[in-house]
């Protein structure tokens, strides 16, 4: 593809706050909706464009004076832009509602331009003055009333867009509030009831079933805790980021994980051969949490009587890192990917809780880079965080 071209694609993509004019290779995703509404809205786009181009060319090829090439060129530029951008509304995240709203905002900036135009040169003929060429300057003026409507329309959409998220947000955080107690409340009274029954029945597989039921429903009460944290860094997204010591962060997480975990092994590595504050960075006031949910999950995944974790804290000119080591079996790759975007969020793939989710939830609030490997060893996760000096 020509340098042209691709500034010419740019300038339509900038102008119109549109990604959906990149390369092919540089699309994860195409959607799929190739419902003639939406092919019909896109080619009225690409066809206004096309015809005024050809109108613009036909004039440019009589040789007119400069002023004349001068309005040619620029009209002919934005009649190249409609014509890409026909081709991007196609391909575009738009529904086909909004494809179609586009499409019809270009339609009246056609139609209302172009019958005031003209209505305008009759009105001129009728005074006896007339246009040496009304047919160039009614193109010209459609090009630019088109262009002016077709921004218009995406700009309409994308408020429209923005309308029903809001309102589809609300509606999930009210069905999330609500599930999420309703599993709280009924976890604790179901493993307050089988803590009793297990305290009270002699028959050893009752009292094992008790006490399944027990730790199950403890599982289900944090997996509620877990989606409320979750929810909650979602909605505050960076504004909670400041700046934080991060040792002083390693080594609670590593302290309090110790004290509810007596059997395994956890220890904390600090590089301290830079200055005091090499370890301060700007983070999410929720990665100790993150921290220690990183821990837990690696001793809870560890079938060794004794599991080994180790917390590491490491710091450069730009970036503090901390990783999580432990000596298990290591994480899925399918739960890996899902969290990476290397695997596809389905019904099938979707990862076993939501532990993970919270750290790449934080580290995506303190604007991190959140990292994941598997050897012989174990597993290590890593966390880099931009590094920043003490408020």
């Amino acid at each position: 593809m020509s340098d042209f071209v691709r500034s010419v694609r740019a300038v339509v993509r900038d102008t119109l706050m549109l990604d959906s004019l990149d390369e092919p290779t540089e699309m994860p995703t195409r959607r799929s909706d190739s419902s003639p509404n939406r092919l019909l809205a896109s080619g009225s786009v690409s066809l206004t464009g096309l015809g005024l181009l050809v109108l613009h060319l036909v004039h440019l090829s009589t040789g007119p004076p400069a002023v004349g090439t001068a309005l040619s060129a620029v009209g002919a530029a934005v009649s190249v832009g409609l014509c890409l951008v026909g081709v991007a509304l196609y391909r575009s995240g738009f529904s086909t509602t909004n494809a179609v709203r586009i499409a019809v905002w270009n339609l009246l900036g056609v139609v209302v331009l172009g019958s005031v135009m003209v209505a305008n040169i009759a009105y001129q003929s009728q005074l006896g003055s007339m246009l040496s060429n009304p047919g160039f300057t009614v193109a010209n003026l459609l090009a630019l009333g088109a262009a002016a409507h077709v921004i218009i329309g995406f700009h309409d959409a994308r408020r429209v867009r923005a309308e029903q998220l809001a309102r589809e947000r609300q509606r999930i955080a009210v069905l999330n509030r609500v599930i999420r107690h309703n599993l709280r409340n009924s976890a604790t009274v179901l493993q307050g009831h089988a803590d009793i029954l297990a305290a009270n029945v002699d028959d050893p597989q009752l009292v094992k079933s008790a006490e399944a039921v027990s730790a199950r429903a403890a599982a289900v009460g944090s997996l509620a805790d877990n989606a409320k944290h979750v929810m909650q860094i979602h909605e505050r997204g960076t504004d909670d980021r400041r700046p934080r010591d991060v040792g002083a962060i390693v080594r609670q997480a590593a302290d309090d994980a110790a004290d509810a975990h007596p059997d395994a092994r956890v220890t904390v590595d600090i590089d301290d051969s830079n200055d005091n504050d090499a370890h301060w960075a700007a983070v999410d006031s929720d990665l100790g949490l993150a921290l220690t949910e990183l821990v837990e999950n690696a001793v809870e995944h560890n079938p060794a009587d004794n599991p080994e974790v180790g917390l590491s804290l490491t710091g450069d000119d730009e970036w503090v890192t901390v990783s999580v080591h432990d000596d298990g079996p290591g994480i899925p790759d399918h739960e890996t990917g899902v969290l990476t975007g290397d695997t596809e969020l389905t019904q099938l793939q979707h990862g076993s809780g939501l532990g993970l989710w919270l750290v790449k939830a934080v580290a995506d609030a303190s604007e991190g880079v959140l990292g994941f490997e598997k050897d012989d060893s174990g597993s290590t996760v890593t966390l880099r965080l931009q590094r920043t000096t003490p408020a």
